[in-house]
């Protein structure tokens, strides 16, 4: 798959666009039966439920492309020590501050308008949790429903995330390649562990789901395949285990979620190796995806137009999906409206979630126009040090990193 400087490869988007994808489901699913309830007849409920159920997931598979995407960048952008760490934060700042602390602000201003359940006064009590990102450690910690749980709870993801952008920099810049890809799979390993003893030690389960070193096998999972890709070697072997390791990982996932009917983050088996064959199976998919070329089936799914655009705003889309799930459900009665039928309440559910994706995405949209584009315009004020900025191999051709970040 090729681009040129500064250019989005489609198939990236595609695959991000599917991660959202994946999470809106689940979170829609999840508000529906939380505030309707849900009354199973159909042999298709159970497996709208099942497949939704699984969604969470879509997380899994964002924290592997934040993983390469981001490894990628740092590595094409080594340079002088102040250039390379100045340059990455500010872009950094300027492609997430603005959206997520405009989110913030505008939750405090406009949830008494829309919340009696005290979700406002909530926010505000944690709110140095929510603005410093470190909701995932207080979330681990106190674990529970709280009012502002439902409109702020996704965001826990986000903290992972930064946290990861926080301290693997300086990784980059202090080791060599093969040194990093040792330290990827050690990352991998440690992430096993930690939540092997959480397990075995009867912790909460939030430790293992929402702690970044708990969490930071997925991140390492996608900054190795990055590596791997920049020499021919490694490439070589990442092409010859790649499809294998897809489908032993995809035949785990699937045959413990048939086994088990569903597919939760909190079963013993999913939070301690599910999540690390989750890891493992979004790498191996990225892996094959870098390799597709234009033609393939498979790359036109991914280079879909829709889900390109999903993807292109999935982080805006990302942010406010939850709180307008929520709100919408409890400004509107979908289940009196769309009362069940022959004991299924899939025709209810489905108008809700296409309501509700309809108006998330046209927010993310707005974002993007109003807000988040225009900040990313500064970027050019923060050059990286002047090299390619381009990931090249003789089989993955020349991809641009930076535009989809």
């Amino acid at each position: 798959m090729t681009a040129g400087p500064g250019e989005r490869v489609p198939a990236l988007d595609g695959l991000r666009g599917i991660a959202i994808a994946f999470v809106m489901l689940y979170h829609f699913d999840f508000i529906y039966d939380f505030t309707y309830g849900r009354e199973s007849g159909w042999v298709i409920d159970g497996i709208v439920t099942g497949l939704a159920g699984a969604g969470w997931a879509g997380v899994d598979l964002f924290f592997v492309l934040s993983g390469f995407l981001i490894t990628g960048i740092l590595l094409d952008s080594k340079g002088p020590v102040r250039r390379f760490f100045g340059s990455f934060y500010a872009r950094r700042s300027l492609r997430i501050f603005p959206a997520y602390y405009a989110f913030l602000l505008l939750l405090l201003l406009l949830l008494p308008l829309f919340d009696e359940t005290g979700g406002r006064d909530a926010l505000w009590d944690y709110f140095a949790w929510y603005a410093l990102y470190l909701t995932n450690i207080y979330d681990a910690i106190n674990p529970g429903l709280r009012a502002d749980f439902f409109f702020v709870g996704h965001i826990w993801s986000l903290a992972v995330e930064e946290q990861f952008y926080l301290l693997w920099p300086a990784f980059v810049f202090a080791f060599s390649r093969r040194t990093l890809m040792r330290l990827c799979v050690a990352g991998i390993l440690i992430a096993f562990g930690l939540r092997l003893g959480f397990v075995i030690a009867d912790l909460p389960a939030g430790l293992g789901y929402t702690l970044m070193p708990a969490r930071m096998d997925a991140l390492a999972a996608g900054a190795l395949i990055a590596l791997a890709i920049r020499n021919e070697h490694d490439l070589a072997l990442l092409r010859r285990w790649a499809p294998p390791v897809a489908i032993i990982c995809g035949g785990a996932v699937v045959a413990y979620g048939l086994a088990d009917r569903g597919f939760s983050p909190l079963d013993d088996w999913v939070r301690t190796a599910g999540f690390t064959v989750l890891a493992l199976l979004f790498a191996s998919l990225l892996a094959l995806t870098l390799q597709l070329r234009d033609s393939t089936l498979a790359a036109s799914v991914l280079s879909n137009s829709a889900l390109r655009w999903l993807g292109r705003y999935s982080y805006a889309t990302y942010l406010v999906h939850l709180p307008v799930a929520v709100i919408l459900a409890r400004q509107i009665d979908f289940g009196a409206a769309i009362p069940a039928m022959a004991g299924s309440t899939l025709a209810g559910e489905v108008v809700y979630g296409a309501a509700a994706a309809a108006i998330t995405v046209s927010v993310a949209w707005l974002s993007w126009q109003v807000l988040e584009s225009q900040f990313l315009k500064l970027k050019r004020r923060f050059p990286y040090a002047p090299v390619s900025g381009r990931l090249e191999t003789s089989a993955c051709g020349s991809l641009s990193l930076e535009a989809h970040e």
